[in-house]
């Protein structure tokens, strides 16, 4: 439930998530319990930015990644404007599955799991 209400919210603040995406963290969180759902978001979050970092000066896109971050987000808290993914430019776009999966093994290293 923990998982799926991402999507919700992805969709209340303007799309930043994928439905695969919510899906798939809906599934860890129906597998692992909410406890550590939280755990496996958190390190998704730090995960993920470091993964968005990584790929975005791997492709030459960063300050304008960075600005359209802070364009995206002031348009939103400023001017209720929503977020939409679906346009960005396929360049700044990362497949987030990738730390989902990254969070899921460090929450569960982490917590003696594995």
């Amino acid at each position: 439930v923990l998982g799926l209400s991402l999507f919700f919210v992805s969709a209340l603040l303007g799309r930043i998530l994928g439905a695969g995406d919510c899906k798939l963290l809906a599934a860890v969180g129906a597998l692992l319990g909410p406890q550590l759902l939280l755990w496996v978001m958190l390190y998704t979050a730090l995960a993920g930015g470091v993964f968005a970092i990584v790929v975005a000066l791997w492709r030459g896109v960063l300050g304008r990644s960075a600005k359209a971050v802070w364009q995206a987000v002031y348009f939103r808290l400023a001017m209720k404007m929503p977020m939409d993914i679906t346009t960005a430019d396929a360049r700044m776009r990362l497949p987030y599955a990738i730390a989902i999966c990254a969070g899921g093994l460090i929450a569960l290293w982490r917590h003696g799991v594995i």
